[in-house]
This record gives structure tokens, C-alpha cells and sequence, in this order.
């Protein structure tokens, strides 16, 4: 399911930092209700 948001992040050199800024706009996501 989020294989394309692995393989994204595996790219990235900061992926920890990537993976933060995907949590915070999945948990706005949630927030908002959307």
C-alpha cells in the first residue's frame, strides 16, 4: 500500500526527515478531517 512512499524515502538521504514531514501532514490530514 505505501510502497511508493518507501521506495520514495530509500531516495532520500534525510529520509528520517521525510518521514517526519509525512507524519505531520497525515496526522493535519486526520485533524482536519479530510
Amino acid at each position: 500500500m505505501f510502497a511508493w512512499f518507501y521506495t520514495l524515502i530509500e531516495t532520500e538521504k534525510d529520509r528520517d526527515l521525510q518521514l517526519k514531514k509525512w507524519l505531520t501532514c497525515l496526522i493535519r490530514e486526520m485533524m482536519h478531517g479530510n
